[in-house]
């Protein structure tokens, strides 16, 4: 092998595990490639980075939330019993509906304007809100 295809090894090996970082490398790491033996080849660890176990991650807030905007319960959103994250300081709308019917047929709605309200969602129902988050508590 020449000096310079040690080099050119060395580069490739920097470019993929930093980044591509190798040519400023390389000029630092000159005199090792020159020295090295003629069978000199990096091996790259596979990157662990891209592909974590996901069973030891650490579990946060595993109950399901919903955010303002529509929603179709049981498709969207699991059915059960939410209630606002923070108390409304101002006013805001929630209503449910029939599913299907393109948020005309009411079931119930309320404006909000001041505490923390609940409501129960079924399979069946769509959800619109604007009052923020809401958290499964049932």
């Amino acid at each position: 092998m020449r000096k310079g295809t040690k080099i050119a090894l060395v580069t490739v090996g920097l470019a993929a595990c930093c980044g591509g970082g190798g040519t400023l490398a390389v000029a630092g790491l000159s005199g090792i490639a020159e020295s090295a033996p003629e069978t000199f080849a990096p091996t790259l660890a596979p990157d662990k980075t891209t592909t974590p176990n996901p069973g030891t991650r650490p579990k946060v807030n595993t109950a399901p939330t919903i955010e303002s905007g529509t929603w179709t319960i049981s498709v969207d959103v699991p059915a059960g019993t939410y209630k606002l994250n923070q108390p409304q300081d101002g006013p805001c709308y929630w209503g449910i509906y029939k599913s299907g019917t393109n948020l005309e047929s009411i079931i119930t709605n309320d404006i909000v304007d001041g505490g923390r309200p609940s409501v129960t969602l079924k399979k069946g129902h769509d959800f619109k809100s604007d009052c923020g988050t809401w958290t499964k508590t049932k």
